[in-house]
């Protein structure tokens, strides 16, 4: 399992809370806190590890998820000029987005108009 995949629930496992953990693997303890998540009543969520977080994300990155969670872009060309940032930069920005699975776009002629592919993005805990 990558870091960000979405994560696949096992029905046949119990579900407890994120109290201490006997197995300390990433894709362990992730599955758990994704039970924990779905437990509280979030549905199409997305788990963002940490150090993804840490090592990709910047300011734009945060203004194109908040700017898609309240509005509708036609095209990266038209996100791009609604944030007032490079068209290139927000092309590059969403590449990672879609790698991360925070992103999808719909495709109409040789539009994309980018969206959230889920309604709540976490960011793994960090204990």
């Amino acid at each position: 399992m990558s870091k960000n995949d979405s994560v696949e629930e096992d029905s046949t496992k119990p579900v407890g809370d994120l109290g201490a953990d006997t197995d300390p693997s990433p894709e362990r303890r992730r599955l758990r806190y994704y039970r924990a998540l779905r437990d509280a009543g979030y549905s199409d969520l997305t788990i963002i590890s940490r150090e993804d977080v840490i090592d990709h994300f910047n300011h734009r990155h945060f203004a194109i998820i908040d700017y898609l969670r309240e509005n509708n872009a036609d095209s990266v060309r038209g996100l791009a000029r609604e944030l007032e940032f490079d068209k290139k930069n927000v092309s590059e920005d969403l590449k990672l987005l879609a790698r991360l699975e925070v992103v999808a776009f719909d495709e109409s002629g040789r539009s994309k108009s980018p969206r959230l592919k889920k309604d709540h993005i976490f960011v793994e805990p960090l204990a």
